[in-house]
């Protein structure tokens, strides 16, 4: 990925995406979430990486069935946040996961 500034990355997302930044040097978690949440706590989260340059990028497609704890299967990313629509018994979501 080229030199792009997180602010300048995260500039180019929508509310309903979710983001997951993590630290390149420790891979601690610096935020998990909907983007809309990060912009309404920006000063609160993560603003003091703004400017600190994005190492990379990965999207990833989570699929998980609506009754994945009664299955005994993997929890989502975000489990409490499941959609409220169904596309038969599966749902979807793209996780976009950055490395700073």
């Amino acid at each position: 990925m080229g030199r792009v500034v997180l602010s300048d990355y995260l500039a180019l997302r929508q509310g309903p995406d979710i983001i997951h930044i993590k630290s390149k040097e420790d891979g601690s978690t610096l935020f998990l979430g909907f983007y809309g949440m990060l912009r309404d706590r920006e000063e609160l989260v993560i603003k003091n990486f703004f400017t600190r340059y994005v190492k990379s990028e990965h999207v990833t497609l989570e699929t998980r069935h609506k009754l994945w704890k009664e299955k005994g299967l993997m929890a989502p990313l975000l489990p409490e946040a499941l959609p409220e629509y169904e596309f038969k018994d599966m749902q979807q979501k793209l996780i976009y996961e950055i490395e700073i």
